[in-house]
């Protein structure tokens, strides 16, 4: 704003700057000091111009019009500021400029300055201002503004605000240290943020990921990791517990789960070799090596590994307009007592103030007009559109003090869950909270502690479409829950999914991104839960009353998995023993096995057995898979006789053969 009001007073005209085209002219008007007018005062305003088109404008006309009375109440202004009231409420025009004309693509501006004499204010109050820029034959654009003039109150308005402290989303289960490198570095997200909170009186919501991928490192995280969570410990801020990687907590109960998603083991993540025998506290002195006794790495556990000093930590905040009234019943079941919501989340009177109570859950209700022009504020990239944010926020906030009197209600402001995609205007635009005599900042502990308004939920459903998805991937979570205990470690699998599936549950994630990545886990769940199988059979021909069986058994995941194998003939030809119908099989990571069922061939002809792998529990593992059998085992019998038949026939005739001869001989000697 000091840029602002020095460009007011500079001159004429401003230079035309490079824009990005959009397609369309706008216009933005920013009254200096955020809209704080103070009586007898002159008005000053910036307008600026975007030509979004390729063709230039004309030389133009710029027009200030006010309000003749101050704005009755606060939602006649928000109307007002959103383009939603019609009704011209700035119709007391009080002076022109000229504007310069703007090439295609460009943007360029004027400091505007209205005469205190030429002001119809009266009564101390919030007045819309209307600026407009015109040709002889054309209006190029408008805008609306509103100042407060005049403006001062004895007890200003308590305002809270609150953040979630993220990453980008992602469908890995912890961060890795690459990653962490990247948000740590120098102008890293994580930096950033923590950056922008450190010095501001803001609550902080914090993904327990973050941490966690942080510590499972070990000596493996990054040094700026580990800077950076000093850093986080050193904060003086309000704290409280997000769901791991800021993971939606009502999708899930709307797609029939009947308690909050929380994560399972973190144990499996951990390698003991990362982690020294001697640790140091920040700051403290190195514990000496035993010179005696057994040395062991001081290794985390699942607790340790999220665990942190939270001021707030029965304090939840879920996923805008999510909540139905049955999900407080389930939070609270969980051990989350206080929740924050929005304020089109809840039906109560306009001026209740943040402080409300739905049962047993106290809540803590955020203004969702009010913080919809911090989040433009902080988040637009335009310095014009970031500044008319804030007078739409401060002149709302001076009109919230008008309106309560002597006992203004705490307001509560928050951030959406991506704010620090874009934050270079944070600090300027939270400071500017405070930088009126309307409004103080106030905490968020003191919100959940005040007495509550008793108000009710007003619903508000995600689409059928995200529940649907939503549905679905839990599915394929108990899919591989049901096929984990096959495994060697079946935690890995178990622990890593509900990781997986939360992080794709993230508040962080865009609807198409989400959809995409849904979608790809469900593939990869049927890739796991398909990834142990007997594998296909050509007919095999059995060519003896005694033989054996071959099946294959395949394991395509990363450890050794160990199945019954089921085999049933469904023919009279083909016997099996009982105690070969039922065998255990162990098979290596990335392997395949191949086993040998005996079998007794009774007949021959056509014959099926069906192969089935299951579970410790009994649960079937893919598909059963028919081996088709050719019986030809009679003709070895056949054969066997028939050659003992030549044999004899030989042999008998060798004899009788014999014998003729012999007679022979006798009837010639007898002869001579």
């Amino acid at each position: 704003m000091v840029a602002l009001v020095v460009l007011a007073l500079a001159g004429p005209g401003i230079p035309a700057v490079a824009a990005t085209p959009a397609g369309a002219i706008t216009v933005a008007a920013v009254p200096a000091d955020s809209g704080d007018l103070a009586a007898g005062a002159a008005l000053r305003l910036f307008v600026s111009l975007t030509n979004g088109t390729t063709a230039a404008t004309e030389a133009a006309t710029v027009s200030v019009s006010v309000a003749g009375a101050p704005v009755a109440n606060s939602s006649t202004l928000a109307d007002w500021f959103s383009g939603a009231n019609k009704t011209n409420l700035a119709a007391r025009a009080v002076g022109t400029a000229s504007f310069p004309l703007v090439a295609g693509g460009l943007s360029s501006g004027v400091p505007v300055t209205i005469p205190a004499a030429s002001l119809p204010f009266g009564a101390a109050g919030v007045y819309p201002v209307s600026v407009t820029i015109a040709t002889a034959g054309k209006t190029l654009g408008e805008a609306r503004s509103a100042v407060a003039w005049n403006v001062s109150s004895p007890t200003a308005v308590p305002v809270a605000v609150a953040v979630a402290l993220t990453v980008p989303a992602g469908e890995s289960t912890f961060l890795t240290a690459a990653e962490l490198s990247t948000y740590t570095a120098p102008g890293g997200m994580l930096t950033r943020e923590i950056g922008d909170i450190q010095n501001q009186a803001v609550a902080v919501g914090i993904d327990p990921r973050i941490l966690a991928s942080i510590r499972v490192l070990g000596n493996g995280a990054p040094q700026s990791a580990r800077d950076w969570l000093d850093q986080l410990r050193a904060l003086p801020n309000e704290t409280f517990p997000l769901a791991w990687a800021d993971a939606d907590v009502t999708a899930p109960l709307h797609a029939g789960e009947s308690s909050i998603l929380e994560t399972k083991s973190l144990d499996y993540a951990i390698d003991p070799s990362q982690f020294p025998v001697d640790q140091t506290p920040p700051g403290g002195t190195p514990t000496p090596t035993p010179t005696s006794g057994p040395t062991t790495p001081v290794v985390p556990t699942s607790a340790t590994l999220v665990a942190w000093n939270y001021t707030l930590p029965l304090l939840s905040w879920p996923a805008e307009n999510s909540v139905v009234t049955s999900d407080l019943a389930k939070l609270d079941q969980s051990g989350l007592t206080s929740a924050i919501l929005a304020s089109t989340n809840v039906t109560q009177p306009g001026n209740a103030g943040a402080s409300a109570k739905v049962g047993n859950t106290t809540l803590a209700i955020s203004d969702s007009v009010l913080s919809g022009y911090l989040r433009t504020a902080i988040q637009s990239t335009v310095r014009a559109a970031s500044s008319e944010a804030l007078t739409e926020l401060t002149t709302s906030l001076a009109l919230v003090s008008r309106e309560a009197g002597g006992s203004p209600p705490t307001v509560l402001l928050t951030l959406g869950r991506n704010w620090a995609t874009a934050d270079t205007n944070f600090e300027r635009s939270v400071s500017e909270i405070s930088a009126h005599s309307w409004s103080t900042p106030t905490t968020l502990a003191g919100i959940l502690t005040a007495s509550p308004v008793t108000t009710t939920i007003a619903k508000k459903t995600q689409s059928s479409s995200r529940i649907a998805l939503v549905t679905s991937m839990l599915a394929a979570e108990r899919s591989i829950v049901s096929f984990a205990p096959i495994a060697k470690a079946p935690d890995i699998l178990t622990s890593s999914t509900r990781l997986q599936l939360l992080s794709l549950l993230s508040n962080e994630w865009t609807p198409t991104s989400w959809l995409t990545a849904g979608r790809a886990f469900l593939v990869q769940s049927d890739k796991v839960v398909g990834s142990v199988k007997v594998d296909p059979s050509n007919e095999i021909l059995a060519i003896a009353d005694q033989t054996s069986l071959p099946v294959s058994v395949s394991n395509g995941l990363d450890q050794d998995v160990t199945v019954s194998l089921v085999v049933a003939s469904l023919s009279t030809r083909v016997t099996l023993d009982k105690k070969d119908t039922v065998q255990t099989v162990t098979v290596d990571e990335g392997a395949q096995k191949r086993i040998l069922i005996p079998m007794s061939a009774l007949s021959n002809g056509k014959a099926s057995i069906v192969v089935t792998l299951r579970s410790s529990t009994g649960i079937q593992i893919g598909k059963s898979v028919t081996i088709n059998i050719n019986v030809q085992a009679g003709w070895e019998t056949a054969g066997t006789l028939i050659f003992a038949a030549l044999i004899v026939g030989l042999f008998a005739f060798g004899i009788i053969r014999t014998i003729r001869a012999r007679r022979k001989a006798a009837h010639s000697s007898d002869a001579t």
